[in-house]
């Protein structure tokens, strides 16, 4: 054979989680190199490689020329709107998420450019944006106006227009910050089903090299795949290396269905469903891997043998640990062609009902919505001598022993303690996997085996469901808390000691209206993912007294503007007063609605692909207005305002939570009636005996 040879790489295909112990597993320690010039389609042994960044990169041809070229690559920019290709004199407009506003580079002899020559100083606000074989370097930061007001960070754009319909993924990436004077810099990954929102985003500080590999869904021939190189605030010695792989997958085996079906104190029970989405394979071989949460490596596994598509399948994970967190996944082969396929990391943790002696039901029949709300944070009251339930039949003072379950009880449900209180009510939130109408939950305790504090009640698992803050303003020793209850531990600062008051559940904060408030670290809030095109702010408010001016219970501030929930006059709560040169002024409020002196449920949402903001009052929408905002905040103060400037507030707050979704009006409706109208959205059974492993439970009356 004759003539020239192009390079695949074939793999095996990547764990949906890549994860350092997968891949030290010898599926995935070789690479498959073939050296024939045939369609890609031809490949039968893996994920497929359809495009790399180095390898596929071309030079110009003459000064000048658009950076678009036949193998399905381009390089862009987010130019502003009125680029005449060499200058603009409006830099408040070009988002990065906004497509239509790309303009492809050009080249300047050496390297693409924004305006294809080799000036680095002129095409405001693109000074030093380029593209080369190995990297580039992005254009101005948000904050660097220039002479036309730029209001937004210029990223440098790489593209590739994919020509089979499939699944695909971003691998073997890697990005260098090459410079050490710079502040880092900011990957984003979009698709053309996601051009209003990243499904990837990746922070890099000053001289760091690590990944952005993204799973990127299913996209259609045509679709296209954006990966943009931006600064972080300014472009300040922002040099970068890059590189990345584009993948299709190949989808013989999945495994679509898998779950715990009985727990059994040290031993566990699984099931698993196979399926071929392409219907190329019948049968495979299956293993389930475990290990306990925190291990570097798996541990244990069990081989359940030659499965067959379609067939569900059970399999005993045995000699565990009591009381203790297990990942678990599954992985199948089938050797004749060469596919394999891993599932998801879940976990589980290992229970033995028989270990407790009480345990009561709570049923949730309150909840009117007909959406099926996913790993819902719901609140219980346990209150002294209601049905049976005291806290003295705990083992641990602090309530340690407690452990909930869902209603088949296979899987120990996350919960945190936010008030353990023996002389009256405890407040317990547990993360509910799925929420409708008449759902049941288990609590059980004491136990004399388990007293030490479960890591998953404390380390933000209960506010997994796309929480990014979550405050309860918790009384520690009686001083005001300002810890985050979530994952991502974004604790408030204080200005002047705000203080702890009764509040709608448990305790609150009060602000005094002249000093007091907290602000979250700059550098924790620009690594929130939190972004206006698709957010959330729910708080309990509760107004002092009436006020003069317009004080703010929050504030976001934004590169392009400030967006603001403010209270005017002690009365009317203006959800987002928006005054910048983007999206205009407007207000959207409670209509007068008097917030004096009682506790309201106020939710705000953004929702750039509903084209909609909204402001909900105790469950009920309240005013809405058109939206399309985009912009990741990279500033969060509560009870006054940082970027305007004092607007201190007169009043309480409780139970202020961040989201990065918009709440949908069922999910809002459930929280406003979980938490003001427990005892009609819940039910809580009667305590009784359960386990006798320890012996009978005698009660002197």
């Amino acid at each position: 054979m004759t003539g020239y040879f192009h390079i695949y790489k074939i793999i095996k295909p990547v764990p949906s989680f890549w994860s350092k112990e997968r891949d030290s597993l010898k599926y995935l320690a070789a690479w498959f190199i073939f050296s024939l010039l045939i369609p890609l389609q031809a490949f039968a042994n893996g994920d497929i490689r359809v495009a790399d960044f180095r390898d596929n990169y071309q030079n110009g041809t003459n000064v000048g020329m658009l950076a678009t070229f036949t193998n399905g690559w381009s390089y862009l920019w987010n130019a502003p709107s009125d680029w005449t290709g060499t200058a603009s004199t409006n830099g408040l407009t070009g988002p990065v998420d906004s497509v239509a506003d790309y303009e492809l580079l050009k080249w300047d002899g050496s390297k693409w450019t924004a305006d294809g020559d080799t000036d680095n100083n002129n095409g405001v606000p693109a000074n030093y944006l380029q593209i080369t074989s190995t990297g580039g370097h992005p254009g101005r930061g948000y904050s660097q106006k220039e002479s036309i007001n730029n209001d937004h960070d210029r990223y440098c754009i790489s593209a590739f227009q994919v020509s089979t319909s499939g699944y695909y993924f971003i691998h073997d990436s890697f990005l260098n910050t090459v410079d050490t004077p710079g502040n880092g810099n900011e990957v984003l990954v979009y698709t053309s089903n996601t051009s209003s929102n990243p499904i990837g985003r990746f922070i890099f500080a000053a001289i760091t090299n690590s990944s952005f590999n993204t799973k990127l869904g299913y996209l259609n021939a045509g679709d296209k795949i954006y990966v943009a190189a931006g600064p972080s605030v300014t472009d300040g010695s922002d040099s970068y290396s890059l590189d990345y792989s584009i993948y299709l997958e190949r989808r013989g085996i999945e495994l679509s269905s898998y779950r715990i079906t009985e727990l059994a104190g040290t031993n566990v029970k699984a099931a698993v469903t196979l399926s071929s989405p392409d219907g190329t394979v019948t049968n495979a071989y299956v293993t389930v891997y475990w290990k306990a949460v925190g291990e570097a490596g798996w541990s244990g596994s069990s081989n359940l043998g030659n499965v067959g598509i379609g067939t569900l399948t059970n399999v005993n994970i045995n000699g565990l640990a009591r009381d203790t967190t297990y990942n678990y996944a599954f992985y199948a082969e089938n050797t004749l062609t060469n596919v394999d396929a891993w599932s998801a990391t879940r976990c589980f943790t290992t229970f033995d009902p028989l270990d407790f002696t009480l345990r009561r039901p709570v049923k949730v029949h309150g909840y009117t919505g007909t959406e099926q709300l996913t790993n819902f944070p719901a609140l219980l009251i346990f209150n002294e001598g209601y049905e049976r339930f005291l806290h003295r039949d705990f083992i641990s003072e602090t309530g340690n022993d407690l452990r909930f379950l869902n209603s088949d009880q296979t899987e120990v449900l996350n919960h945190e303690i936010e008030l353990w209180n023996t002389n009256g009510a405890s407040y317990i939130w547990v993360q509910i996997p799925v929420l409708t109408n008449n759902t049941t939950i288990w609590a059980y305790w004491r136990n004399t085996n388990m007293v030490a504090t479960p890591v998953y009640t404390t380390n933000g698992s209960t506010w997994s469901a796309n929480y990014a803050a979550v405050w309860h303003f918790k009384q520690n020793a009686g001083d005001e808390d300002l810890s985050d209850s979530s994952a991502r531990g974004m604790g408030g600062i204080p200005t002047n000691n705000p203080s702890s008051v009764a509040g709608r559940v448990a305790y609150g904060v009060d602000f005094n209206g002249t000093d007091s408030g907290f602000y979250v670290d700059y550098s924790q809030v620009r690594t929130s993912d939190v972004n206006f095109a698709n957010a959330s702010v729910t708080w309990w408010a509760n107004t002092d007294l009436t006020q003069p001016e317009s004080d703010n219970w929050w504030e976001m501030s934004v590169p392009n503007g400030e967006y603001v929930s403010e209270i005017t006059n002690g009365f009317s709560c203006n959800l987002l007063d928006i005054n910048n040169e983007i999206y205009g002024a407007f207000e959207i409020n409670t209509n007068g609605l008097n917030l004096l002196g009682s506790w309201h449920f106020l939710a705000a949402t953004m929702s750039k692909a509903d084209n909609a903001v909204k402001l909900y009052v105790n469950g009920v929408l309240q005013e809405s207005n058109t939206w399309s905002a985009a912009a990741w905040i990279d500033r969060f103060s509560v009870g006054f305002a940082q970027q305007r400037t004092g607007r201190y507030i007169d009043a309480s707050m409780d139970e202020l939570r961040l989201s990065t979704v918009a709440r949908s009006v069922d999910w809002i409706n459930a929280c406003y009636k979980n938490q003001a109208l427990n005892s009609t959205f819940c039910t809580y059974g009667p305590v009784e005996a359960y386990g006798w492993r320890f012996g009978t439970i005698i009660t002197v009356k």
